[in-house]
C-alpha cells in the first residue's frame, strides 16, 4: 500500500510539472519574407507609426514606438544599418510637406508617411501588436521605394502578463537578432 501511495504522488507530481510547464511555454516566433530581395541593400530603416490599440494596463504608443527605435539602436548584432524614430521621420515631413503627422487622422498620416518615407530611408518597419487573451506582435519591413513588402516577424508571447514595455523590449531585441541573423544568411 506505501508504494502505491508513493507511486501515485510522484506520478501526480510529475503531471503537475508537465501541466505547469505546457502553460508557461517561452515566446513562439516565425519569420517570411521575399526571398528575391537582398536585404543586406537596406542601410536606413524608419519606424513607422504602429498599428496599436492601447487598453487600460497596456504601454503608451509613444513608448512602444521609442522602446522599438531604442532596441534597434542598441542592437549589437544589426550592423550597417541605422534606424531613425518615427518622431525624427515626422519632423522631417513637417518641415518638408508642412504636414503634422502627430495632428492628422491616422490614415491620413499613414498616406503621407508611404507617399514621402522614400526621401529619409531605404525601408521602414511597421509594428502591429494584437493583445487580446495574448501578446502577439507582428514586425512588418516595406520597401520604403516601392512600399512592397520585404519581410515579416511574429512573435506569440504568453498571456497580458507580456503586456509591458520590459517584454516588448524582449520581443524587439528577438526581431532584430533574427533580422540580422537572416540577412547574413541570406549571403551565405
Amino acid at each position: 500500500m506505501k508504494h502505491i501511495i508513493r507511486i501515485s504522488f510522484i506520478l501526480a507530481a510529475v503531471f503537475i510539472t508537465i501541466i505547469s510547464t505546457a502553460f508557461a511555454a517561452p515566446a513562439t516566433k516565425s519569420v517570411i519574407m521575399d526571398d528575391s530581395f537582398d536585404l543586406s541593400s537596406i542601410h536606413t530603416i524608419a519606424i513607422a507609426m504602429p498599428n496599436y490599440i492601447q487598453t487600460n494596463n497596456s504601454p503608451k504608443i509613444g513608448d512602444v514606438t521609442a522602446i522599438l527605435a531604442q532596441n534597434g539602436f542598441d542592437s549589437r548584432r544589426l550592423k550597417n544599418i541605422t534606424i531613425i524614430p518615427y518622431s525624427v521621420i515626422a519632423n522631417s515631413i513637417k518641415k518638408d510637406t508642412n504636414i503634422d503627422l502627430q495632428k492628422v487622422d491616422r490614415h491620413t498620416a499613414e498616406s503621407v508617411f508611404q507617399k514621402n518615407i522614400k526621401k529619409y530611408a531605404d525601408a521602414y518597419l511597421v509594428l502591429t501588436v494584437a493583445n487580446n487573451s495574448r501578446v502577439v506582435l507582428f514586425y512588418d519591413l516595406y520597401s520604403a521605394k516601392t512600399n512592397d513588402y520585404l519581410y515579416s516577424y511574429k512573435v506569440i508571447g504568453g498571456g497580458q502578463s507580456d503586456n509591458n514595455l520590459k517584454k516588448y523590449e524582449v520581443f524587439n531585441d528577438m526581431f532584430y537578432d533574427t533580422l540580422a541573423q537572416t540577412i547574413k544568411d541570406q549571403h551565405k
